[in-house]
């Protein structure tokens, strides 16, 4: 433990000087009954007063909510109200076979989305016509990340008849006893004096990115990349995996199956490794290590030396928070923060500082917290 608390405190800045370091970070790991660490450093604004960084610093995990998601729509599965290869294909939603693109993750998406009635900076998919976009591919014929998790949101609200939202709330959050996580921070007042405002790295340096929490006039709960949390919470979703309380074996082995053939697997690899944004995707991995898709993450095919077992899940979000669910091991691991790392004026193929301290973090937890 005294390993990654070291870790974790040298990662943050002692000053203003935030040049190279994340501003403050918490991290936790779990098996299926207990927290096995957690941790946290550094604080949450750029004020060098600013509060400290906790293990509960509520923030946006973006993209981390496509996991969530995904084991909602295996819960419709279990219940006989969604089949997988239904015509809507939920297979391909979940995962990124369907077509559908972001407006920033394919050439021609990024090409159309320049129309002027296209409004800029969709991310997170905040309304119906954020995610109403043309196929960049054939349903099926290719990976491309997009999308898809979103339609799996809606579909899920047409389904159930509530909102992605109120199903979470129901059959997530609520008996896993998550009160720190959720759509529309507004909604979670008790949270609000552990905020962490949005932060990106420009030109090397930390700037004040916008305000996350001015969601009220989204008017659609984004599956792909819309929720709010902290490690605490994030960690008992993962917990809630492992030990089965939210999903049947089946089902977490459907979460976790390879959903690629290998013609879909040179678009994620290529999207990994080729587009020049390795350190932000995939820091964790060597380059050019086998990776799959799953419903629930990206999967490395092989073990990663020193770190995770071969099936592995895990994934990211925009705003630097990343998590992993090792079933081999039996353990799982998230890192929260709010940095924004990818720099259109940088390389991004190498690791930032958000990347450099999660392939430190991981190490620590299989080479010193396991033995």
């Amino acid at each position: 433990m005294e390993k990654l608390n070291a870790i974790l405190n040298d990662a943050v800045p002692l000053g203003d000087d935030a040049t190279g370091k994340v501003l403050g970070a918490a991290f936790v790991v779990t098996n299926k009954d207990d927290f096995l660490y957690s941790g946290a450093a550094g604080r949450i604004g750029l004020d060098a007063a600013s509060p400290a960084f906790a293990a509960d610093s509520f923030t946006w995990i973006a993209s981390m909510s496509k996991v969530v998601t995904a084991t909602c729509l295996l819960q419709l599965v279990e219940r006989g109200l969604v089949n997988l290869d239904d015509d809507v294909r939920p297979r391909m939603l979940l995962a990124h076979t369907s077509g559908y693109p972001y407006d920033f993750s394919n050439p021609r998406a990024l090409q159309w989305s320049q129309r002027p009635d296209r409004r800029p900076g969709l991310f997170p998919a905040r309304s119906r016509a954020a995610i109403d976009t043309p196929l960049v591919y054939a349903p099926d014929e290719y990976w491309n990340y997009g999308t898809g998790p979103d339609w799996a949101g809606e579909l899920l609200a047409l389904v159930t008849g509530r909102s992605l939202g109120e199903y979470v709330q129901e059959r997530i959050l609520a008996p896993l006893g998550m009160r720190d996580t959720g759509f529309y921070p507004s909604r979670l007042p008790h949270v609000h004096d552990r905020f962490v405002p949005d932060l990106a790295r420009r030109g090397g340096k930390l700037e004040l990115q916008g305000d996350s929490t001015a969601v009220e006039d989204w008017t659609m709960e984004g599956g792909g990349g819309g929720l709010f949390s902290t490690a605490r919470d994030f960690a008992t979703f993962l917990q809630g995996l492992l030990a089965g309380r939210l999903l049947s074996e089946a089902s977490m082995e459907e979460l976790c199956r390879h959903q690629l053939n290998p013609k879909q697997v040179k678009g994620i690899e290529a999207f990994t490794y080729d587009m020049g944004v390795h350190g932000i995707v995939a820091p964790e991995f060597p380059r050019h290590a086998r990776m799959q898709q799953a419903f629930g993450g990206m999967v490395n095919v092989d073990d990663v030396p020193g770190k995770r077992r071969k099936g592995s899940i895990s994934w990211s979000g925009a705003s630097g928070p990343r998590w992993w669910l090792d079933r081999e091991s039996g353990i799982a691991g998230v890192m929260m923060l709010n940095v924004i790392e990818f720099d259109p004026a940088a390389n991004n193929a190498s690791a930032p500082p958000s990347g450099l301290l999660w392939q430190k973090l991981e190490e620590a937890t299989y080479g010193d917290l396991l033995k």
